[in-house]
């Protein structure tokens, strides 16, 4: 099935290139390794985009969805409630500090990510966590 318009795929070290379905797409992401590849983003025309970083067996996924203007919502993906456990996620270059309960595998981002850019919703058995307002007021490092 196609998507509903092309999407932009990038990953580390590349600038990317349009894909337009689901078969390209995963197969795009099963070359995550946090040894080599540990970065992939897929960003619709509007700029909004879903991502996951680290390797296929401990990774986080991130979305930035842009509504009205250019108000924003970022959004990290979680299998049920927060623990209130810091973990970090490794890539190649740096890791990402997110909670334990929002550490995924491969499996968990293919199932949030499909249908998304199939052009239906984020699927319901994922814990979202609304991170805009944090990001917003954190101080840059």
């Amino acid at each position: 099935m196609n998507f509903p318009t092309p999407v932009h795929y990038s990953r580390e070290n590349s600038s990317g290139w349009k894909i337009k379905d689901w078969e390209t797409a995963n197969k795009l992401l099963s070359y995550l390794n946090t040894n080599g590849m540990s970065f992939a983003c897929f960003e619709k025309e509007d700029g909004s985009y879903v991502q996951c970083a680290g390797g296929k067996r401990r990774l986080t996924v991130e979305a930035r969805i842009y509504g009205e203007g250019k108000s924003f919502k970022h959004l990290v993906f979680g299998k049920g409630k927060l623990k209130n456990e810091e973990e970090k996620v490794e890539t190649t270059d740096y890791h990402v500090s997110v909670d334990s309960s929002q550490v995924l595998q491969m499996r968990h981002a293919r199932l949030i990510m499909k249908p998304w850019l199939e052009g239906e919703e984020f699927p319901p058995e994922f814990k979202v966590t609304d991170m805009t307002e944090k990001l917003n007021t954190e101080p840059v490092r």
